[in-house]
C-alpha cells in the first residue's frame, strides 16, 4: 500500500462536501470524526498535517501559531510511530549512523512484517477540543524508559527530542499500555459561544487514494 485511506464523518453543521462552519456551529454533543489509514511512508505525513491544519483553519478554532504547534507535535508523533513503531528502528542507530538508520528504513518498509503495517490517525474535533489518536501496529515500547533530552549527555543526542515538543506543545498527552498508541489533546478556547441546537445529524463521507499526490479531500 502506497497511499493513504480517509474516513470522515462530519457533524450536522459541516457536510461531507466539506462547506466552511465555525465552532459556534457545534453543540455540546457534535463531533467532527476524520481517520486516516497510511502506508510507512514519510512523504504522506506532511499532506496529513496540511488537511489538518487547514480544517482547524477553516473552523475557527485556533490561530496560525496554534495550528502550527499542534503540527510539529503531530509530525514528531507519525514519525515515531512509522520509524519506531511499525518498522522497529531503535533510536540508537540513528544516534550511532543517521543516514544507515535512513537507508533500513527504506529496506524495511519493502519487507515483510514491516510492510504489511499500517499507522492509523483519527482526528476528532468537539466544542472544546481537538484530538488526535495515532496508532501503529508495531511491538510498542515502555514510554518510562525513554531518556529525558534534557539533561546531561542526553542534550546532544540526534533524538529524543520529539516526545518533548509533543508535551509542550499539546495540553494533554498519554500512550496506551503497550506504547503503540498515543492521545494528544488541544483544548479550544471556551470564549466562543456554542449554540445548543436541536439533534446531530452524522454524514458520512468516504475517499480513497493510492497516492497521496491524487487526495483529494474539499474542506
Amino acid at each position: 500500500m502506497t497511499g493513504i485511506n480517509s474516513h470522515s464523518s462530519q457533524s450536522r453543521s459541516t457536510t461531507a462536501h466539506g462547506h466552511h462552519s465555525s465552532i459556534r456551529d457545534f453543540n455540546s454533543r457534535e463531533q467532527l470524526v476524520i481517520q486516516f489509514t497510511m502506508a510507512n511512508d514519510v512523504s504522506l505525513v506532511m499532506p496529513i498535517i496540511r488537511n489538518l491544519g487547514n480544517r482547524l483553519r477553516a473552523l475557527q478554532v485556533m490561530d496560525d501559531r496554534e495550528i502550527s504547534r499542534v503540527g510539529i507535535a503531530l509530525h514528531e508523533a507519525l514519525l515515531n510511530a512509522i520509524y519506531h513503531g511499525n518498522l522497529e528502528l531503535d533510536s540508537e542507530l540513528r544516534q550511532e549512523d543517521e543516514r544507515r538508520f535512513h537507508d533500513l528504513a527504506e529496506i524495511r518498509r519493502h519487507q515483510s512484517p514491516y510492510r504489511d503495517r499500517q499507522v492509523v490517525v483519527r482526528f476528532v474535533l468537539s466544542s472544546n477540543a481537538a484530538t488526535f489518536v495515532i496508532r501503529d501496529e508495531g511491538l510498542g515500547f515502555d514510554i518510562t524508559a525513554v531518556a529525558d533530552p534534557t539533561q546531561g549527555e542526553n542534550v546532544f543526542r540526534v533524538g529524543g527530542r520529539g516526545l518533548l515538543m509533543i508535551r509542550s506543545f499539546m495540553d494533554t498527552v498519554h500512550h496506551n499500555v503497550c506504547g503503540n498508541q498515543i492521545t494528544m489533546v488541544k483544548q479550544i478556547s471556551q470564549t466562543a459561544e456554542v449554540p445548543h441546537t436541536a439533534g446531530t445529524r452524522v454524514v458520512p463521507s468516504h475517499r480513497t487514494a493510492e497516492k497521496v499526490t491524487e487526495m483529494q479531500i474539499l474542506l
